[in-house]
């Protein structure tokens, strides 16, 4: 298994799995990265399988340099939250980056 860890705390972050009501959680992973793109080069390098977001790998996969496993489960979708500093009127320039990065996100993240 390919994983990922928190390069802050040391943290190992599960898997987890959700299919009719069971969920699986998987800890141990046998090779860690801390960040997507050393995590993808794992995967593309054959050392394992992982659980990574779709957008981050859907390149790959319509290459056919990766497949999906286990398609029938679900995963736990991360929280994506937008922070600036509060303001009478909101910058155009972030207004337009907050529709854009919705638009992007809502496109890239369905199963």
């Amino acid at each position: 298994m390919v994983g990922y860890f928190s390069k802050q705390t040391g943290e190992t972050w599960p898997m987890i799995f959700r299919k009719e009501g069971r969920t699986v959680e998987i800890a141990h992973a046998d090779v860690l990265a801390n960040d997507s793109t050393g995590h993808v080069n794992m995967l593309l390098s054959g050392l394992g399988v992982g659980q990574t977001y779709l957008s981050t790998v859907r390149a790959h996969l319509d290459a056919g340099a990766l497949v999906r496993v286990l398609d029938d489960w679900t995963e736990e979708t991360a929280p994506v939250s937008i922070l600036y500093p509060p303001s009478k009127k909101l910058n155009a320039c972030v207004r337009v980056l907050i529709d854009w990065l919705t638009e992007y996100l809502i496109a890239n993240t369905s199963h």
